[in-house]
């Protein structure tokens, strides 16, 4: 006697629903790490100026408009650090879209070295706050931007 000749009608159908449900768990979970943790290429990731490299609105507006703004995520920083963190040394990788206007839309930390949230989430209010010059295109730009920060004695 086989497998399927041992089981009822009802106990098929219990079994392949449990299947689906846990084939669709593992879509469900894939998609979530894909969407947490991005697959970029290295060279793109090593160095967030690579970027503008070929965009001179991301080379010149952009990144003249985040230059003015260190000061404001470095008091990020310094705040962070009063939480007497274990890791003091690392990065937070931000992207965004510029908005037509100039406005940012949707700043959001895709990587960050530190464990504490809130760290992450003054950057992104701070650059909420900023107003980049409007892109050349009309459109929505993408930016990619990796800040570094060490402690310093």
């Amino acid at each position: 006697m086989n497998l399927k000749e041992s089981l009822s009608k009802e106990q098929l159908k219990s079994a392949a629903i449990i299947a689906l449900i846990i084939f669709n768990l593992g879509i469900i979970a894939y998609l979530f790490i894909q969407r947490t943790e991005p697959n970029l290429p290295v060279e793109y990731y090593r160095n967030s100026r690579n970027q503008g490299e070929s965009d001179p609105y991301i080379k010149n507006e952009v990144n003249n408009t985040i230059s003015k703004n260190t000061g404001k995520i470095q008091a990020c920083y310094n705040k962070f650090l009063e939480s007497k963190p274990i890791i003091t040394d690392g990065k937070v990788v931000v992207d965004w879209q510029v908005e037509p206007d100039g406005d940012p839309y949707r700043p959001e930390v895709v990587q960050s070295d530190f464990a504490d949230q809130s760290f992450g989430e003054c950057i992104v209010a701070e650059i909420k706050s900023w107003n980049f010059p409007e892109p050349p295109t009309g459109r929505k730009t993408y930016v990619f931007y990796k800040f570094f920060f060490k402690k310093t004695e």
